[in-house]
């Protein structure tokens, strides 16, 4: 009997993640080349999504069991980059609907046998205490068990947390290659004076080695980025924030008081409107959930 012959995903034809930028190619090249787990380092703004979505269809492919299953798993720190992901492999790539499964809270798909690309959070499994439905508990023992050609965990900085952790490392037993993609691959609660390549080895060793890094500086030497310019605006604290700001002994009680503090809020909406009015795009990063709600 011949061998079942390879299913190939890809990008559709027309699709815009068929041009890669120059650091989009150099990490995949990376990551092929090494053939091995490990992380990918990108500036915000590098094409990280794209770029996890053509490696996972690419090592897919070429696994050995690509004629007959094909599996990839995607794991995301929040819902909104499940909903960002699972959005480009529907509507950018020729994997059929069918053979996608969101996982989260509020949507959980079928899962096919042997063609599989789910796209899911690090919470959703992690945990071995939650009451889970049926629907929930077939949905892990399916993640738990079946072999994955690639494991991607975006904002992989997240994976040292002790909730996820030990669900990564059972997890990385059934990966052929498990890759992690971050901007930033640091811990904050490590208070240890060492270097930047002693902290990565320390916290992130048992995950893999660093295959591709590329800094936004670089990015923006090499011409890929706009420069970069750091302005501060400071405002202060309205009557009522400082108040309670004083009031309040917890740390993160605190900072999301200095986050909400209105005189912030409105300089940011003055901030956002002047550049759109100048016909410009940009990114808001907020520290919380509850802030970025707010904005």
């Amino acid at each position: 009997m011949p061998p079942a012959p390879i299913m190939q995903f890809r990008f559709h034809a027309k699709s815009k993640f068929n041009q890669r930028s120059e650091i989009q190619t150099a990490a995949l090249k990376a990551v092929l080349r090494a053939r091995k787990s490990g992380i990918i380092i990108l500036p915000c703004g590098g094409g990280k999504t794209a770029l996890i979505a053509e490696l996972a269809m690419i090592i897919a492919a070429m696994s050995e069991t690509s004629g007959q299953a094909q599996r990839a798993l995607f794991l995301c720190f929040e819902s909104q980059g499940v909903l960002q992901t699972a959005a480009v492999l529907k509507e950018h790539t020729n994997i059929q609907p069918h053979h996608i499964s969101v996982q989260t809270g509020r949507q959980k798909d079928s899962m096919h046998p042997n063609f599989c690309f789910m796209v899911t959070t690090y919470a959703m499994f992690s945990s071995t205490t939650e009451a889970r439905s049926e629907g929930s508990k077939a949905a892990r023992d399916y993640v738990l068990n079946n072999k994955w050609n690639v494991v991607v965990c975006d904002e992989v900085h997240h994976a040292c947390a002790p909730t996820y952790e030990p669900f990564l490392k059972k997890l990385k037993e059934h990966a052929e290659i498990m890759l992690g993609a971050t901007a930033t691959l640091y811990r904050n609660e490590s208070q240890v004076k060492e270097t930047r390549q002693e902290h990565e080895k320390r916290i992130f060793g048992w995950f893999g080695p660093v295959l591709y890094r590329c800094s936004a500086g670089e990015s923006e030497r090499a011409g890929l980025v706009a420069k970069i310019r750091r302005a501060e605006v400071r405002v202060s604290l309205t009557d009522a924030f400082a108040k309670a700001h004083e009031t309040v002994k917890e740390f993160t009680e605190k900072q999301y008081l200095a986050a909400l503090n209105p005189q912030k809020l409105n300089a940011l909406a003055c901030i956002c409107g002047m550049h759109r009015r100048m016909g410009h795009t940009g990114i808001v990063f907020a520290t919380h959930l509850l802030t970025a709600k707010v904005l």
